[in-house]
């Protein structure tokens, strides 16, 4: 039975993670460990865990400055990655796969997941399975995707996103016979291998675009992605970055022009009106908060090289 490493990355959200790992641990699939990633948190979240932990009577390590990935016993089961500042999802994940590529462990599978997911039992070992099965069809998976509903049962995506490269912009999946250029974020199921031959997370990105870029990067090393439909999560998405506001414009709006740089250059010049119209007149006719400020940083930021966290 594979090993796997299931990731998830908590910034001020306990409530989320709780309900998160109350999932995992009725798993059908037993062969894991869970990497919780703790972003620089300031409500008790890593003590709440640790009382979490503690009640169900489990082993835990803490890794931090004190405690370094060469001194961890391959008896444990669960690892809290303790960050002192808000790394973003990029450099938040980066440390959880860090310690997952320097690790003693033999993991075969890495599983990124949102904190504010929560897992039908039968998903990992459905995942697991579906790898093998496109193995066997001499398939070379770089990744694969699961069918995300919202919590009431709604579909949300089946796997990941469809790209519109030309303006700048990508949706959800919802049907089979569109196309899946990147897999979600988050549920993002990977062979330790393809990461260590892919790399890590762009952390320019921070948040936003980032598993696009690393869907693009993958795809461009000559694998393929491929959707699971036997393995479902449940997802409230927002639950760490919220919905429309300007921070998650500027972010959109600065990493949507980093990562067609990176992948679609030719098609800048688009990208700039489509951006400059949804900023304005969608917004506008929606009535839809306008944060025409947020757009206008995020040009500014990219065109002089500003990346990373929002300062």
């Amino acid at each position: 039975m594979s090993k796997v490493a299931l990731l998830t990355l908590n910034w001020n959200n306990w409530e989320d993670s709780k309900n998160f790992l109350d999932s995992v641990f009725f798993l059908d699939y037993k062969n894991y460990d869970i990497i919780f990633i703790d972003n620089g948190s300031n409500d008790n979240s890593v003590d709440n865990l640790i009382s979490f932990l503690t009640n169900k009577n489990l082993d835990y390590k803490i890794i931090d400055e004190n405690n370094t990935i060469e001194n961890i016993s391959e008896n444990s089961q669960f690892y809290i990655i303790k960050n002192d500042e808000n790394l973003g999802y990029t450099g938040g994940f980066n440390k959880g796969l860090e310690f997952i590529l320097n690790n003693v462990k033999n993991y075969k599978f890495i599983w990124i997941l949102n904190n504010d997911t929560v897992l039908n039992k039968s998903s990992l070992g459905n995942l697991v399975k579906c790898y093998y099965e496109a193995i066997n069809k001499n398939i070379k998976v770089g990744a694969l995707g699961t069918k995300i509903l919202y919590p009431n049962g709604e579909l949300q995506m089946l796997g990941g996103c469809t790209l519109y490269p030309i303006i700048g912009n990508s949706i959800f999946r919802k049907k089979d016979n569109e196309r899946l250029d990147y897999i979600s974020g988050a549920s993002l199921f990977m062979p330790v291998d393809v990461v260590r031959y892919v790399g890590l997370f762009d952390e320019r990105f921070f948040l936003y675009w980032d598993d696009a870029d690393y869907g693009i990067r993958i795809q461009k090393k000559g694998y393929k992605i491929v959707y699971c439909s036997s393995c479902i999560i449940y997802h409230k998405e927002g639950g760490t970055a919220g919905r429309i506001n300007k921070v998650n414009d500027y972010y959109w709006v600065r990493n949507g022009f980093l990562f067609t740089k990176k992948h679609y250059p030719y098609f800048l010049p688009f990208v700039f009106f489509s951006y400059f119209f949804k900023y304005t007149i969608v917004r506008k006719l929606k009535n839809l908060p306008f944060n025409f400020d947020a757009y206008v940083r995020g040009v500014k930021d990219f065109l002089t090289n500003k990346f990373g966290e929002i300062k």
